[in-house]
């Protein structure tokens, strides 16, 4: 996604498949949201404002306008194109979409345009909400990267270590064909360059290994965010790993013990749980030996 001027540019969703990788509690937001799209002061505390506007745009009618557009824009995205006969079910959703959120017109008026039954009104609104989701969760929340170039990764022994917790099952996603597995790194501030090299690490790693890679977190350090988009991920089909830079442990123990439970591979970044069950292995540094070193090397130079 970038935004030029005023005018809002989406990739599209990389397949409409993501539909059903979407979790329930993320659809539930957006339904709501749609639902409330042209009361902005409701928008403002959305969690779905929480999760994709500006910090400093939060709990403003600012940020409710640009969740409002970021929903409009979703909904067009899901146009299909003039070639398509009207009579398909892409047409049905997208003037599903505009009729009753867009053009703010009440169900029933929507299901009496559409010419629908209220049962099949509601399966195909149904399915747009989940169309919606699926177009927010790849343009504002996955963050895919671009395929970067490889680059070689770097771990030494001095400030790195790997204290490996015992292994569960694999899990349900392991069993996919290796290039519909899907690993997460969920960082603890997404648009942070201190992330610039680990991301080409990650994509570079994810390419030599045939599977699906993602960079994925809060825009702001909102710890209850990280934990929200951690539990959309752990109930994902496809979610066979994940590495956590946890902003706040305590916040997400409970969503990592679910992620072991199902067998999807959990590995912490930055700074390890105090609970070691929470995980399979740690990778960072070993604060302990840094400080150690630097007292050391402190020592040394008040000598000479």
């Amino acid at each position: 996604m970038m935004l030029a001027g005023n005018e809002l540019r989406f990739t599209a969703p990389s397949s409409l498949r993501g539909v059903q990788a979407v979790a329930p509690q993320l659809e539930k937001h957006v339904k709501d949201a749609l639902e409330n799209v042209h009361d902005l002061v409701y928008l403002r505390k959305h969690p779905l404002t929480q999760l994709l506007v500006p910090t400093t745009w939060v709990n403003t009618i600012r940020g409710a306008k640009l969740l409002q557009r970021y929903l409009f824009a979703a909904i067009e995205q899901l146009k299909p194109d003039a070639e398509i006969a009207r009579r398909e079910t892409a047409w049905r959703t997208y003037r599903l979409l505009s009729l009753r959120y867009v053009d703010d017109v009440t169900f029933h008026e929507a299901m009496d345009r559409l010419g629908l039954s209220q049962t099949q009104y509601h399966r195909d609104q149904r399915h747009a909400i989940q169309a919606v989701a699926a177009v927010l969760w790849d343009t504002h929340v996955r963050n895919t990267p671009h395929a970067p170039p490889p680059v070689p990764a770097v771990i030494t022994r001095e400030n790195l270590e790997a204290a490996c917790s015992p292994a569960l099952p694999r899990p349900d996603s392991a069993r996919l064909p290796v290039d519909e597995q899907e690993y997460v790194w969920v960082a603890g501030l997404c648009d942070d360059p201190f992330y610039d090299d680990g991301r080409r690490g990650w994509a570079a790693a994810a390419a030599a290994l045939h599977v699906r890679a993602h960079v994925a977190g809060p825009r702001n350090t909102d710890a209850e965010s990280q934990r929200w988009l951690l539990e959309n991920i752990v109930g994902g089909p496809n979610t066979a790993g994940i590495l956590m830079c946890p902003l706040d442990h305590g916040m997400v123990s409970d969503a990592l013990r679910k992620a072991r439970r199902k067998g999807i591979a959990v590995v912490l970044g930055n700074s390890d749980a105090d609970d070691v069950k929470v995980r399979n292995a740690f990778i960072g540094p070993v604060n302990e030996a840094l400080g150690q070193r630097a007292a050391n090397l402190a020592a040394d130079r008040n000598r000479t």
